[in-house]
């Protein structure tokens, strides 16, 4: 039975009232959300995220096991319980990057060596463009790519939102709350 895992949700909330909502899981039948480096991250409105929870809670059957959050059994009912949670414990941009080590990982290029018709470098968008041809002559031909990224320590709000806002691709690391 395949089934979800919630390992990490974080609620940031940004100085224009919306969220930046953090989620780091995956399925027990992939490796995906076991490192620090696998958070995803959305950008919604308090509504959005409250109306979310509330249709997992609506929806969930309070005695099913859908998911896990953590190493706990839970059913969606307790997932929107979560999300709940976790936006009482939400905190100010500044606070977020002040109490944990925050990194952010830009892609600004990729580069393909083979198969060599494609092989160059290309801009995330561009890369999108070709990535179907990629796909279909990947078993015929070896594919071999290589995403450079740039990395960003400490990213002010504005920059964050507004790659995020253009889709730019982006890899997050969020550290344990430090003790100061």
């Amino acid at each position: 039975m395949s089934y979800s895992i919630i390992f990490e949700t974080k609620v940031v909330k940004l100085s224009d009232g919306r969220l930046l909502y953090f989620d780091r899981s995956g399925c027990n039948n992939d490796t995906a959300g076991r490192t620090r480096w696998d958070f995803t991250c959305q950008i919604i409105t308090e509504e959005e995220y409250i109306q979310r929870a509330n249709n997992y809670i609506e929806n969930g059957d309070t005695h099913s096991f859908d998911l896990k959050i953590g190493s706990r059994h839970a059913s969606y009912y307790d997932y929107g319980q979560h999300l709940l949670r976790m936006l009482k414990r939400a905190v100010s941009y500044a606070d977020f990057i002040n109490e944990r080590k925050f990194i952010a990982k830009m892609m600004y290029e990729v580069e393909v060596l083979k198969p060599e018709n494609l092989k160059g470098i290309y801009k995330p968008e561009q890369f999108d463009e070709i990535f179907d041809k990629l796909f279909s002559v990947r078993y015929s031909q070896p594919t071999r790519i290589i995403k450079k990224f740039g990395n960003i320590k400490v990213i002010n709000e504005r920059e964050l939102v507004s790659a995020i806002e253009s889709k730019v691709p982006i890899e997050f690391y969020i550290g344990k709350k430090t003790v100061k």
